[in-house]
């Protein structure tokens, strides 16, 4: 059977009223990386340990604000065993409440001296490189013309196709050498098919 249009509007009145009653949770305010890349530590200090980074135009929410040091996520379990952390990459990795590990949980910081409100517009391509193969390359705002320059270089040179680095992604942050520093593949995704850039030289290394 039909409902009524008194039953429809009590349905209607009920759901407002549910909607209005709702708890609002706030949300953080929104950011994003200006510069080259920003590392993330376990608490407000460079003295705490290093949980990772995020890149140029990165986007953030900051939590919580405390010493000029912004709170980018919630606090999760740290993951101790013997009194340390895995999830620390460099640096102090103790689970002790001065490295940011507070009852066995971790939370994760950044400088906002970093950050900007305004979220970064798209870099244009190169005119060499205009077709967009490149386009998702970390920190591409940056060194858009040298990630260009070594890309033609390497498929000038046989090394590579557009079609690689349309796979790879692009040029990717290496975090295994200094920042800078990029990686590619060219004829699959091998080790032996890895390339380096040194995009402040213009490097090309494997």
């Amino acid at each position: 059977m039909p409902k009524s249009r008194s039953t429809s509007l009590t349905s209607i009145s009920l759901a407002l009223l549910v909607v209005s009653w709702s708890p609002v949770h706030a949300e953080g305010q929104e950011m994003w990386v200006n510069s080259e890349r920003i590392e993330i530590h376990s608490c407000p200090s460079e003295t705490c340990g290093k949980t990772g980074w995020d890149l140029h135009g990165s986007r953030v929410v900051i939590l919580e604000q405390k010493d000029g040091w912004g709170r980018i996520d919630n606090p999760t379990p740290a993951l101790c065993e013997n009194g340390v952390t895995f999830l620390i990459d460099e640096g102090d990795n103790r689970c002790l409440p001065e490295n940011g590990i507070v009852d066995g949980m971790l939370a994760r910081w950044v400088d906002m001296n970093f950050l900007s409100g305004s979220k970064p517009e798209k870099a244009p391509d190169p005119e060499e490189c205009d077709r967009g193969f490149l386009s998702s390359s970390d920190n591409y705002a940056t060194y858009s013309n040298e990630f260009c320059a070594a890309a033609r270089q390497l498929i000038n040179g046989g090394e590579c196709t557009e079609a690689d680095f349309v796979e790879s992604g692009g040029w990717a942050a290496s975090s295994q050498y200094p920042q800078g520093t990029f990686f590619t593949y060219c004829g699959g995704i091998r080790i032996e098919n890895k390339i380096y850039l040194d995009a402040k030289s213009g490097k090309i290394f494997r």
